[in-house]
C-alpha cells in the first residue's frame, strides 16, 4: 500500500519524538487530526532528522600516501537513481551529483572548508588555491597527490611555505525516487545522499594526520489522502562541509600545537576517505600476502631439507603443502613417505587410487585403480580382514582380488612412483 511506502518515516519519527503526540492516540491519527485543522495554514509539514553516518581514518604514520587526484574544477560523482511509479516495476536512471563547491566544470569554491578550519583554528593561514593552480599549471587542471612530492611541484610547495594540504570533497546525489497514485491516495518520495569528506596531509612528514567523512540520506516525502495533503520533509544536519572542516581544524591543532599553520586547501576528484581506506586496506593486504608468502617459502625450504634426510613426516607434510601447485612432485614425496612406512601416507595413497585422486589431487591426474587401493589399504595396517573383504566385494571381482593380493605380497619400495607414472615424467 502507498500508505506503508510513504508514511513509514512517520513511524520512525514517532519513535524518536514521542513527546509530539498525546498519550494513547495513534501517531498517524494524531497527525491526520492536526492536518485537518492546520493544513490550510501550514500544509502539515513535519521535520525529521535524517540518519547520519560518521567515519574516521585509522591513522598509520608509516603508511604510504594514497594516490588521490587533486582537481581545480568541480568533478561530479556519477551514479544511478532507482525510479519507480507504483504499481509498475522500477528502473534505473543515470544521474550526476551536485556539490557545495559549485557546478561541474567550475573552479571549486572551497569557502565552506575555509570557514570550518578557521572556526576550529582561528590563526590558520589559508593559502590561495587559485595561485597554487596557476603556479602548478597542471594539464586538465588535475594532479596526482604523489606528484606534489617530486620536482618541480615540490619546489613550488616549498615556495608556498605550506605546512599541510587539506583535501576536501562534497557531493549530493539522487538515490531513489518513488511516485504513486490511486483513487483516494497518492504520494511522492525522493531520497538523496550527501557526502562530505576531508583528509589532511602533513607535507613535512608526508603522512596523513586526519581523515573524516560525514554521509547521510535525506528524504522528501509528500502524501495525500482524499483531498487532504500531507507534507513531510527531513531536515539536513548542520552544514556537512563546514562540519568535517571543523573536525580537521581540531585535529590539526592537536597534531601541530603552538605553531602557526599555513594550509593549502584543494578539492578531490574522488571521495578521499573511502579511497584512502581502500588503498590502506590494499597495502595491508599486500603486506600480509608478502609476509605469508615469505613464511611459506621458509616452511617449504625447511620441510624439503628434512624430507631429504628421510624424515617421513616431513615428506608427508611437504606433499600436503604443494599438492595443488606441483602435483607430480608432491606425489613423489608422498610415495617416498609411504615407501618408508608412514601409515598415513599409505592411507592417502589408498584413497587416491580408490577415488581417482579425490580429494587429494585434481581430477584427471590419477585414474581409479582398485587393486592398488586394496594393496595400499593392506600396507597401511588400518583395515582388518573383514574390512578388506567388504572392499573387495564392492570393487573387485574374484580374479581382480587374487591379483590385488599378489600385488600386496610382492610389494617393494619404488612401485608407487611407477604406478603413478612419475618415473616417465622425470
Amino acid at each position: 500500500m502507498l500508505t506503508d511506502i510513504f508514511l513509514k518515516p512517520l513511524d520512525r519519527f514517532s519513535s524518536k519524538h514521542k513527546y509530539l503526540k498525546p498519550i494513547g492516540v495513534p501517531f498517524r491519527l494524531h497527525w491526520l487530526l492536526v492536518c485537518l485543522g492546520l493544513v490550510q495554514i501550514t500544509g502539515c509539514v513535519i521535520p525529521a532528522s535524517p540518519d547520519v553516518e560518521e567515519s574516521s581514518l585509522e591513522i598509520h604514520h608509516d603508511a604510504p600516501l594514497p594516490n588521490l587526484t587533486l582537481v581545480r574544477d568541480v568533478v561530479p560523482e556519477v551514479g544511478r537513481e532507482h525510479r519507480k511509479f507504483f504499481p509498475s516495476s522500477g528502473y534505473y536512471e543515470s544521474v550526476v551529483s551536485e556539490s557545495q563547491f559549485g557546478d561541474p566544470g567550475e573552479e571549486a569554491n572551497l569557502s565552506c572548508v575555509y570557514a570550518g578550519l578557521k572556526e576550529a583554528l582561528p590563526n590558520i593561514a589559508i593559502l590561495s588555491t587559485s595561485a597554487f593552480w596557476e603556479r602548478v599549471g597542471a594539464p586538465n587542471n588535475s594532479i596526482e597527490l604523489s606528484e606534489l612530492f617530486v620536482a618541480p611541484q615540490s619546489e613550488w610547495l616549498r615556495a608556498f611555505q605550506a605546512d599541510i594540504v587539506v583535501i576536501a570533497y562534497h557531493a549530493r546525489i539522487d538515490l531513489r525516487n518513488s511516485k504513486g497514485s490511486y483513487l483516494v491516495e497518492g504520494g511522492y518520495r525522493d531520497t538523496d545522499k550527501e557526502t562530505a569528506s576531508i583528509i589532511v596531509i602533513d607535507l613535512h612528514r608526508k603522512s596523513i594526520i586526519h581523515g573524516s567523512r560525514l554521509t547521510f540520506e535525506d528524504d522528501v516525502i509528500l502524501y495525500h489522502f482524499l483531498i487532504i495533503p500531507l507534507g513531510i520533509y527531513t531536515t539536513d544536519p548542520a552544514n556537512s562541509c563546514n562540519t568535517v572542516a571543523q573536525q580537521a581544524g581540531l585535529a590539526i591543532a592537536e597534531a601541530m600545537p603552538d605553531r602557526p599553520i599555513r594550509a593549502l586547501v584543494v578539492a578531490a576528484g574522488e571521495e578521499p576517505v573511502k579511497t584512502t581506506k581502500r588503498y590502506v586496506a590494499k597495502i595491508k593486504r599486500e603486506a600480509e600476502e608478502k609476509r605469508e608468502a615469505e613464511e611459506r617459502r621458509k616452511l617449504l625450504a625447511t620441510l624439503e631439507q628434512e624430507a631429504n634426510k628421510e624424515n617421513t613426516d616431513a615428506q608427508l607434510k611437504l606433499f600436503k603443502e604443494i599438492r595443488r601447485q606441483d602435483t607430480n612432485r608432491a606425489l613423489g614425496w608422498l610415495c617416498k613417505s609411504a615407501d618408508s612406512g608412514n601409515q598415513e601416507a599409505r592411507e592417502i595413497l589408498a584413497d587416491i587410487f580408490q577415488y581417482a585422486g579425490y580429494i587429494w589431487v585434481k581430477k584427471g591426474i590419477v585414474e581409479h585403480n582398485y587393486k592398488l587401493a586394496y594393496m595400499w589399504r593392506g600396507l597401511s595396517g588400518k583395515y582388518d580382514k573383514e574390512e578388506q573383504q567388504v572392499f573387495a566385494d564392492q570393487y573387485l571381482a574374484t580374479a581382480g582380488l587374487s591379483e590385488a593380493k599378489k600385488m600386496l605380497e610382492d610389494w617393494q619400495p619404488g612401485n608407487c612412483e611407477r604406478a603413478l607414472g612419475l618415473e616417465q615424467k622425470k
